[in-house]
């Protein structure tokens, strides 16, 4: 096992090369595996701009790939309007996800998938939830088809 070095502690263009291997090691291990379709994040509103509460949860809607650098994630939200923005969830359909919430699927944003790392993970929703989610997309692709 290579040993940990820390930022201020490099002298050597080869102990910053480790540690840069180190965070991309980390980050296929912990971060990359939980960036699949109906994986949940909590996400600072801040950072997103996405309503006025100190975070909310995004659902992974298009996940990670060796081939882009960049997720698609859409806001759950308790806030229930039009259904039709999105799917409902039932309250409890993960643990810290304790009320009613709507995943609003066409209010999609992409993230870099290294800033994961600073979020706070929920979980992955049921396999049912992640189906839904792609099925609204085909269906949304398959309007798109019919109307041209």
């Amino acid at each position: 096992m290579t040993p940990s070095v820390k930022i201020d502690r490099i002298k050597e263009l080869s102990q910053l090369r480790l540690l840069l291997t180190q965070e991309e090691t980390g980050l296929k291990e912990y971060v990359y595996p939980k960036l699949g379709i109906g994986d949940v994040w909590w996400i600072p509103d801040q950072f997103t701009g996405f309503g006025e509460k100190q975070r909310h949860p995004w659902v992974i809607v298009r996940g990670y790939s060796e081939r882009r650098a960049n997720v698609v994630a859409c806001p759950r939200t308790t806030g229930i309007g039009n259904s039709r923005h999105g799917i409902v969830t039932p309250a409890g359909v993960l643990p810290e996800l304790d009320q009613v919430g709507l995943i609003l699927l066409k209010h999609r944003r992409s993230f870099v998938a290294k800033e994961f790392r600073g979020f706070g993970y929920v979980g992955r929703l049921p396999e049912k939830w992640a189906q839904r989610i792609i099925d609204f997309y085909g269906s949304l692709a398959g309007s798109k088809r019919s109307n041209e």
